[in-house]
């Protein structure tokens, strides 16, 4: 709304607005709005490198101060997407700070010229600026509160709150595509007796310890969660049986020759998981039979010994129940 607007004040056709960020140690201008589309992701051909390409963008975001560019093709302050993807000849840069705080910066400009930037355009154009600013930490702010009310706080992977939700909208994507999903429970075994033996501090830090295994040995399809207490989540896309038990034994050998502190105070003396899986459509075909498959699995690694994994085909046979291969 606040982008039409501008549009409208000033009869300005092209507006623009970049968001300041850093990705992997890098700086980059993240354009989040253009004439033509709008994402909070970014558009990612709009985008300008702040390393690769120092310029006017930059200059304005930095010094906190408006420019206007009378020509783009002659003024050597101006980053080559702004000339070859924006295709501006004369257009204005203006800051958006909030807070003391450089956020970003929008360009406008008249493409048919009919319509000149001058100076006597920045006070307007700033207070528009400032309420972008507004909106954008807003929005930020929002993403994180609704990023906070879906992550565990002690392990940083997805809770179960997270998890309710998506079981059954990935399904519904597996069923319409016509794949497999894969469904394991993991469990710490003995982790009651770790607890009371070394403290509940020294129960959280193996717990955060093996959070960060099962995300470092996972695929980047697979998803984690913190089901509750001791006890683990993995949702498998597009996998069936015998990739997610390959993928969950890796996960499972790490765990155990992991160097936890206190680990020899264990029976066995290491800290060790069991697994249960469960696999969409051809264990069962709606998302909660689908849990308490692979929770029955995982009972059924718990009684067999612990420290392993079973699935559920294997528990449904030796029952005589009736799975599809």
């Amino acid at each position: 709304l606040i982008m039409r607007d501008i549009r409208k004040e000033f009869d300005f056709d092209q507006v623009f607005l970049y968001r300041f960020e850093e990705v992997e140690n890098k700086k980059l201008l993240k354009c989040i709005a253009s004439p033509w589309a709008v994402s909070i992701k970014g558009i990612s051909r709009f985008n300008i490198s702040v390393e690769e390409t120092p310029g006017i963008l930059s200059l304005s975001i930095r010094e906190r101060k408006p420019y206007i560019v009378e020509d783009a093709n002659r003024d050597s302050r101006v980053e080559p997407p702004i000339i070859n993807e924006l295709k501006l000849k004369s257009f204005a840069v203006i800051p958006i700070v909030v807070k003391d705080k450089s956020l970003g910066a929008l360009i406008v400009s008249q493409s048919n010229l009919k319509r000149k930037i001058i100076e006597e355009d920045f006070a307007p154009l700033l207070l528009f600026a400032n309420q972008v600013g507004i909106a954008i930490e807003n929005a930020k702010l929002h993403e994180e509160t609704k990023e906070l009310t879906r992550v565990d706080e002690l392990t940083q992977v997805y809770n179960q709150r997270e998890f309710q939700r998506r079981l059954p909208e990935d399904i519904e994507l597996t069923r319409r595509y016509a794949h497999f999903l894969s469904l394991a429970m993991l469990d710490i075994d003995d982790f009651k007796h770790y607890n009371d033996t070394n403290g509940h501090l020294a129960g959280d830090m193996v717990l955060k310890q093996l959070s960060q295994i099962l995300t470092g040995n996972l695929r980047r399809t697979d998803v984690p969660f913190r089901y509750g207490g001791e006890e683990f989540a993995v949702i498998l896309p597009a996998t069936s049986r015998e990739g997610a038990l390959i993928i969950l034994e890796k996960v499972r050998k790490e765990i155990e020759i992991f160097p936890f502190e206190y680990r020899e105070k264990q029976p066995g003396g290491k800290v060790t998981v069991s697994i249960g899986i469960a696999t969409y459509p051809v264990d069962t075909k709606n998302a909660q039979d689908l849990v308490n498959c692979a929770d029955k699995a995982l009972y059924r690694a718990k009684a067999t010994g612990k420290n392993r994994t079973c699935l559920y085909k294997d528990l449904a046979e030796k029952a005589g129940l009736r799975t599809e291969n």
